[in-house]
């Protein structure tokens, strides 16, 4: 883990830590200064190591719940990414299949066996292999932010997990109706 270090530079003060390595093994250094106090840089600089630590989202702590986690990354990261009717479906799946399922979950504790369960629990309650699979996408692409850039996770749990597939393809049964078998007295004008 890195240290976060503070030094004197002329009257103020900097904070500086290790963030990575390049690919090259050379050190990626972090460094701000013009604090007044030795404390202000100190303090400035664990909060500036934890936003690099969690993928600058905002997480402050190494255990964070599924739903906590997912609600940001949404909010933060996948809003300035997508277009706004993906942000829109994305919310939309969160909230209605994996929000229920996993909203007070600890992500560090989320293995691929609740994935498995909470799949087949959709699958139970008639959910179709599309839906499933897209509930699937969006808590797969959550937690490989997860695993990085926010290093809250080694591994992603949910690439691990397949769809059901005695799932159905489609859940309603389209009939096409032609123009002569139509009824158009059953239209109000």
């Amino acid at each position: 883990m890195a240290k976060v270090r503070t030094r004197k530079r002329g009257k103020t003060y900097s904070y500086i830590f290790e963030a990575d390595r390049d690919e090259n093994g050379k050190r990626k250094v972090v460094e701000k200064g013009g604090f007044a106090t030795q404390g202000e840089a100190y303090d400035a600089g664990v909060d500036a190591y934890a936003d690099w630590k969690h993928g600058n989202i905002g997480i402050t702590s190494e255990r964070i719940k599924i739903g906590d986690f997912i609600t940001q990354w949404l909010n933060i990261y996948v809003a300035k990414e997508v277009s706004d009717s993906t942000y829109a479906t994305y919310t939309d799946i969160y909230k209605n299949r994996i929000k229920p399922y996993f909203a007070n979950v600890v992500l560090q504790d989320l293995k691929p066996a609740n994935v498995a369960a909470w799949l087949n629990k959709l699958y139970d309650k008639g959910y179709s292999y599309k839906s499933i699979s897209a509930a699937r996408g969006v808590l797969m692409h959550g937690c490989n932010y997860a695993v990085h850039p926010a290093n809250l996770i080694s591994m992603n749990p949910v690439t691990l997990v397949k769809v059901p597939r005695q799932a159905p393809k489609s859940i309603i049964k389209r009939t096409v109706i032609s123009k002569e078998t139509y009824d158009y007295s059953k239209t109000t004008p």
